[in-house]
């Protein structure tokens, strides 16, 4: 009987074994060109299958399965591909992206603002952690009427070049540069298509360097924490994320803002960026002039000259802040015709089409 039994279990294994061979005899093994290795079943034996016994195991049952060809494909998209398609490609993503850097810009300008009511002393300004120098003679020029001052004029290069900053404001306008300096490096390189000098050279970008590198020296120069900065020129910036806020605005949405009311904002926008830049700049230069000018009386100077109607009762007394006034008018008989121009443009064309519907006109 044992030996009877032994008998039957060689012949099952062998009937087993017959059935396995007959499944991978059509059975051939090739790899493709990419690298991936794969089974393929001959035509006549596709759809060959051998009766199965309740003694088969299940990788018995398993081999007796056809098998497919099955290929992997992985996302072809590079790292620099996918930031793209987050700050550049993407609506949505890119019209955060632009409110965030207009905030971050008005930010600095608030900031800028600060500072400059902060700083009440600027005959004493020094590098920080500097003693001051013998400031006798700016004292004694101070007494002066503007008559005698304007004769022998006396510049106080030190209160233009350095300003009293607090460590904390250093530490919030340090941490706002950097995330500025970051952003503006990586929409650079996102943006970069074979001409790196276009990138480099252009308006916008240098005006990101000139406000945020100084402040990243300072982390290894400490002296240069109190080092004049023009972070006012961020209001360009602002204004250029403005501009950009709206297109992505535009696209996000699905909705066509009226062309005219956008012009209209982008050179309101204008008319405050020459203001601003006007009025910090002239209040700056003349901290080391005969009379120190606060905001208030900065903005009123630049708007009775930007008016062309010239009172005469605030006007620069030393030669850095007659340059810089004579720069900016310059500036604003470039920039204001030609924003004028694009609007008369916009209403042009928008008359040529009919205009907007009115139901006071219907």
């Amino acid at each position: 009987n044992k030996k009877r039994k032994k008998a039957q279990q060689q012949q099952q294994q062998r009937q087993r074994q017959r059935r396995g061979a007959k499944v991978f005899r059509g059975v051939s093994s090739n790899s493709n060109s990419t690298g991936f290795s794969h089974l393929t079943l001959g035509p006549s034996r596709l759809f060959e299958k051998t009766p199965m016994s309740p003694s088969d195991s299940l990788d018995e049952i398993a081999l007796q399965i056809p098998r497919v060809r099955v290929e992997y494909y992985v996302n072809e998209n590079t790292f620099k591909e996918r930031l793209q398609l987050y700050f550049i490609k993407n609506q949505r993503s890119s019209l955060r992206i632009r409110i965030a850097n207009l905030l971050f810009k008005l930010l600095t300008c608030i900031l800028y603002i600060f500072r400059v009511v902060s700083d009440l002393d600027p005959t004493f300004a020094t590098c920080y952690g500097c003693k001051v120098s013998n400031k006798t003679e700016f004292l004694d020029s101070a007494k002066l009427t503007e008559e005698e001052f304007q004769e022998n004029p006396i510049i106080n290069w030190d209160a233009i070049l350095w300003v009293n900053r607090s460590t904390e404001l250093w530490a919030v306008q340090l941490v706002l540069a950097l995330v500025s300096l970051t952003e503006a490096l990586l929409i650079a390189y996102l943006g970069y298509k074979g001409n790196i000098w276009q990138q480099i050279l252009s308006f916008h970008f240098i005006l990101e360097l000139v406000t945020t590198i100084p402040f990243t020296i300072t982390i290894l120069w400490p002296p240069f924490r109190n080092l004049f900065i023009p972070v006012f020129l961020n209001c360009w910036l602002a204004k250029r994320s403005l501009e950009n806020m709206f297109n992505d605005l535009h696209r996000a949405m699905q909705k066509s803002q009226s062309a005219l009311s956008q012009q209209l904002t982008i050179l309101s926008a204008t008319l405050l960026c020459l203001v601003f830049t006007s009025v910090c700049g002239i209040q700056h230069f003349q901290r080391a002039g005969h009379r120190h000018l606060n905001l208030f009386q900065s903005t009123y100077y630049v708007v009775v000259t930007f008016s062309t109607v010239g009172y005469g009762d605030f006007v620069p007394d030393i030669w850095p802040s007659q340059l810089y006034m004579v720069i900016m008018i310059c500036v604003a008989l470039i920039v204001l015709p030609t924003q004028f121009e694009q609007l008369a443009f916009t209403w042009m064309e928008r008359q040529k089409l009919g205009g907007s519907y009115s139901s006071h006109r219907a």
